[in-house]
């Protein structure tokens, strides 16, 4: 088990978290009370995130999953900016449509309450909370990493595929990758996308073979053909823009709750899992 937190909570609340699962999900509550800066950093250190919420039915699962009542998510804003989850840069819809996540408990616009808590009331519904990320509660992350490395090997349509679940960057990986004589992955169309992020329930975060040219096109590293991007009408996969944080010049898979795969860019130094390819 990895080390708690130091800060000081009652005696009569347990400080030695608790895993849960959830459609192949692992989540992570954690008693101690910090600030939502300090757990988001102890999410990353552990190989995890500030839990993201897909759908109503994740958010009763998380408030019913603990004793905690007040619990940091993932979500934040800068001033100016809408809200969106840090992990991913997906938009947070805070406009209630039939399609939304109907947890507000209010218009969260509130001046200097810029962090999202995930509250759960008197009746065991949960809400979305804003408020000020000085505030300190229980957090949960979500993916935390397996604490032994492991390589999987599938195959599909005649190619082989080697998953690590080793962290690295996505240089890093792409030197792996050639060293054992293969490839960062090359994803073709969704029907591979969805082979990739099912492989196995340990990835959910995945590099690919991806990147952003100094032209600004994305093309695939191995063989230098194009990736339809972003705003591409081409594009085959739905990509998550993140419009908060700069310089996102690597391709990740990512897949949520819904086993729904997406293109993600990611700056290339943050260290995730990956997949190898090989021809026959």
């Amino acid at each position: 088990m990895l080390t708690s937190l130091t800060a000081t909570v009652p005696e009569s609340t347990p400080i030695v978290p608790e895993v849960r699962f959830h459609k192949d999900r692992r989540y992570e509550f954690i008693f101690n009370r910090v600030s939502w800066d300090e757990a988001d950093r102890v999410c990353h250190k552990k190989g995890g995130y500030l839990s993201i919420i897909d759908d109503v039915e994740e958010a009763y699962f998380l408030t019913n999953s603990s004793e905690l009542h007040d619990t940091w998510i993932g979500a934040s804003r800068k001033r100016g900016y809408p809200w969106y989850w840090t992990h991913t840069g997906e938009m947070l819809n805070t406009n209630v449509t039939d399609n939304a996540i109907d947890l507000f408990a209010n218009h969260p616009q509130r001046i200097g309450y810029d962090c999202f808590n995930l509250f759960r009331d008197k009746n065991n519904k949960p809400l979305f909370v804003d408020r000020r990320c000085a505030q300190r509660f229980g957090f949960i992350c979500e993916e935390v990493s397996e604490p032994e490395p492991m390589i999987e090997l599938n195959s599909f349509r005649g190619r082989y595929y080697m998953f690590s679940s080793h962290l690295t960057t996505w240089d890093d990986a792409v030197a792996t990758c050639n060293k054992n004589g293969s490839y960062l992955a090359i994803v073709d169309d969704v029907e591979e996308a969805k082979f990739i992020v099912n492989a196995s329930r340990y990835f959910h975060d995945i590099w690919v073979g991806g990147h952003r040219t100094h032209h600004g096109e994305w093309e695939w590293t191995h063989t230098g053909q194009e990736v339809p991007g972003p705003n591409d009408s081409r594009a085959f996969l739905r990509w998550i823009n993140n419009l908060i944080r700069p310089n996102l010049n690597c391709v990740n898979i990512y897949r949520d709750s819904g086993n729904r795969p997406y293109f993600l860019e990611r700056s290339c130094e943050e260290k995730h899992t990956f997949v190898c390819e090989e021809g026959e």
